[in-house]
């Protein structure tokens, strides 16, 4: 059984039309759940006006003052596992997303469909067919950008961790451990998902398409953002914790290992460029730093599955670049193996001593 939860804080302009617009997609023993901050342009108000018309299907949870998405969120799927509160249902199945359209009811079907087999559900702009719409071009980049640097800080597959249009289980809910949510506000939605992932809970993406609001002012600041990037690594601390001397010594084999990869494949490139234009002999040095590269990637992908470099970036375009321009602005011609290990030592050294807290 489904439960939406919808947070609001002054959203008078748009909660008389979220309501029945997420009503008329959802199932007919499906409900809503407004989790209100004491609004003072009567949004509380506006719904408890509507549930006549919603009778046993619309929940209003009031708060006393502006407390936080975190606060929101968690409180309410703790309210709602409650059957005293809702009149004994029992929901299974629990759906974030924002009152000012910006997440369109018309996902909610398909969300419902692919959580039948996994356990979380992400409304993602990221992937194939994501977009935004009516955002400036910084505003994106900062929105994406945000994304991007949580993913390498925490090494997380996800491609949308800061959105906030996610469907969970309640047995996704449980494994993540609701009392032990460290965040409070904007980065609630990173470590949700990431505590997820970490959980081994089974995640899909779909693409959806977000518009801006129209109607109403949004409640994120810049301040806001800043926290959520400070915040990544109090999430990536808390739910990692330290790691053992061996697990130290396997991390640091590997790291060394595939910066080796990435630099040998970059000097194959640059061998390649130095052959008098294409010929057979370019094309042989190309070949070869790309099954080097490809090969070295795959195979400690499926000996070490747990490193984050390997699932990160090892299948990456990104990382034929990188390995590219290593080779050709780093090292240039002159070249030795006892300068590219001994730069490899330095570099994994220095990121091991300065805090890598991911376990193996």
């Amino acid at each position: 059984m489904l439960l939406v939860v919808i947070p609001t804080y002054n959203e008078i302009d748009n909660i008389r039309l979220i309501v029945p617009a997420v009503m008329a997609v959802i199932p007919p023993d499906a409900s809503i759940l407004v989790a209100d901050d004491a609004s003072p342009d009567g949004t509380g108000e506006a719904v408890k006006e509507m549930q006549t018309n919603f009778p046993g299907r619309l929940y209003l949870k009031e708060g006393s003052g502006k407390q936080g998405l975190a606060n929101a969120y968690i409180s309410s799927f703790k309210w709602a596992m409650d059957k005293a509160n809702v009149g004994g249902k029992e929901f299974d199945v629990f759906l974030e997303m924002d009152a000012d359209f910006s997440h369109k009811p018309e996902y909610i079907p398909l969300m419902l469909k692919e959580l039948d087999s996994h356990d979380v559900v992400i409304g993602s702009r990221n992937i194939k067919g994501g977009a935004v719409e009516g955002w400036s071009a910084l505003r994106n980049f900062i929105s994406k950008g945000g994304s991007l640097y949580s993913r390498m800080v925490l090494s997380c597959p996800i491609r949308d961790l800061t959105g906030g249009f996610n469907m969970w289980t309640r047995k996704a809910l449980d494994r993540i451990g609701l009392d032990s949510i460290i965040s409070k506000g904007y980065s609630f939605q990173i470590e949700m998902k990431y505590r997820a992932y970490k959980a081994g809970c089974s995640i899909k993406e779909i693409p959806i398409v977000f518009p801006d609001r129209q109607r109403g002012k949004s409640t994120m600041d810049k301040g806001i953002f800043t926290e959520a990037l400070k915040a990544v690594w109090k999430i990536r601390k808390e739910c990692c914790g330290k790691r053992s001397s061996r697990q130290l010594v396997k991390r640091y084999i590997f790291l060394h290992l595939t910066f080796l990869e990435y630099a040998f494949a970059g000097i194959f490139m640059k061998k390649a460029t130095l052959c008098g234009g294409l010929n057979v002999k370019a094309l042989m040095f190309f070949c070869t730093g790309i099954i080097l590269f490809g090969g070295y990637s795959i195979l400690w992908q499926q000996v070490l599955k747990r490193f984050p470099l390997s699932v990160a970036m090892a299948n990456k375009p990104v990382c034929l670049l990188w390995g590219t321009l290593f080779g050709f602005f780093l090292f240039g011609e002159a070249v030795t193996l006892r300068f590219l290990i001994g730069v490899a030592f330095i570099v994994t050294g220095i990121i091991i001593v300065s805090g890598e807290k991911r376990d193996a």
